[in-house]
């Protein structure tokens, strides 16, 4: 299985359910974060996680005791950002965190519930009927809908399941009878293309480690590299370890 890493440059780790599962870091977490550092050039942590801003993610993992720069993190309230300025969208309706609304508007960007450009939906945890209805009263025919990511569910910790962003974005496509025009989280390529650039990486020199075959397995098939799933799935035949501390022996 070592042969995964040959030619790797970067390690690409998952956080929810990859790295920590809620408020408890993964068995062996650093010490499989200080071998990666010794053998590969860089380290990232990618997550669907939309509800806070990247430098919030980096917060929490150095008080974990998990070494960790900011520009070493990527989500996707981060990257639903760099999409906006990417297609020149300068006025937006979010449903979503005032975290996400944040990030956006640190980019220049306008919160607006008044002909918005686009409609950008993430994860929040207080989401009711109201921001729904405030939400398909600012849409209009032109508005771009773009989604932080469609996913179910997600780990929380004491092994609790979470509903995903996915039910967001499904209730407000229903209301409105369209679905989203974009998705900048996982399983789209955009994060690893993020992370590519920003390291001026080939697609094969990225190796992405994650619990979802859905999202992180899959953006890293799509992306043209390789992916190691951690935990097991029936329906998965490929790189697999069963916990996280496994990959101490394969680095």
């Amino acid at each position: 299985m070592k042969a995964c890493f040959k030619g790797v440059r970067c390690l690409v780790f998952d956080l929810d359910g990859t790295v920590y599962f809620g408020k408890d870091l993964a068995f062996k977490a650093r010490a499989v974060r200080s071998e990666g550092r010794k053998k590969f050039d860089f380290i990232f942590f990618a997550t669907n996680n939309s509800a806070v801003r990247r430098k919030d993610l980096c917060e929490k993992l150095v008080k974990l005791d998990l070494e960790c720069k900011e520009d070493e993190v990527i989500n996707s309230s981060y990257l639903m950002a760099e999409f906006l300025c990417e297609k020149n969208i300068k006025e937006i309706f979010c449903l979503g965190t005032d975290k996400l609304k944040e990030e956006c508007e640190a980019r220049g960007i306008k919160i607006t519930s008044k002909n918005p450009n686009a409609i950008i939906i993430g994860y929040d945890k207080e989401f009711n009927l109201t921001k729904l209805e405030n939400a398909i009263n600012a849409y209009n025919e032109n508005c771009l809908i773009i989604a932080a990511n469609k996913e179910k569910t997600y780990p929380r910790d004491s092994g609790i399941i979470a509903p995903g962003a996915g039910a967001i974005v499904a209730a407000f496509e229903c209301c409105v009878n369209k679905k989203a025009d974009f998705i900048v989280g996982k399983p789209s390529t955009k994060m690893l293309e993020f992370i590519a650039l920003k390291l001026n990486l080939k697609n094969n020199e990225l190796l992405v480690i994650g619990d979802s075959l859905e999202n992180d397995i899959n953006m890293a098939k799509n992306f043209g590299c390789e992916g190691i799933l951690v935990g097991k799935d029936e329906n998965y035949e490929g790189l697999c370890v069963r916990e996280f501390k496994d990959l101490l022996e394969l680095l």
